[in-house]
């Protein structure tokens, strides 16, 4: 009897072998495979949302458009020569003439999306005064070539009348 117990007490003093997925190199081996699979989709994560911040747009250097100090002291066709021909090159008509109620009138011109209007008087054609239009003061004084404390000539820059913190231009009067 000590015989036929023999094989089951050697059996159960032998431990069991484990299935191949319980031992412990299999289960090392699987986390560092799982590791290898999350640690490079982490990093794309990273780089996703750290992207870098798109550098400043460099805005393009404001030019000037209209010299406008270089238009003092000129007459209407001296102005027209210089800049070209106007938006609107209309002269007053002989009723509006006769009537004597129009003293002034203006000349229009556009040029790199930016607006002038210039104002003459009718009887000597002298310039009157100048209107930049836009709402950005900074915008204005670059492109009009213009200095906020020169001596030569005034700046008024008008009010828009829905909103008095805003402009909707500069008038620019030289001075005689």
């Amino acid at each position: 009897m000590s015989q036929e117990n023999q094989p089951l007490e050697q059996a159960q003093n032998v431990p069991a072998k484990k299935v191949w997925y319980k031992r412990w190199w299999v289960i090392a081996l699987g986390v560092f495979i799982i590791f290898i699979i999350i640690l490079p989709s982490s990093d794309d994560s990273k780089t996703q949302t750290q992207t870098p911040s798109p550098e400043p747009a460099v805005l393009p250097e404001v030019k000037v458009v209209y010299d406008i100090p270089s238009l003092f002291n000129k007459n209407i066709d001296q102005v027209k020569e210089s800049l070209g021909t106007a938006k609107t090159d209309t002269e007053p008509t002989k009723e509006q003439l006769a009537s004597g109620g129009t003293t002034t009138w203006e000349k229009y011109y556009e040029k790199d999306n930016e607006e002038l209007m210039i104002q003459y008087y009718i009887k000597d054609r002298a310039v009157k005064d100048f209107f930049l239009s836009g709402e950005d003061k900074n915008h204005l004084m670059k492109i009009g070539g213009l200095k906020e404390n020169d001596p030569s000539y005034t700046l008024e820059f008008v009010k828009q009348l829905k909103d008095p913190t805003k402009i909707t231009g500069v008038i620019i009067t030289p001075k005689k």
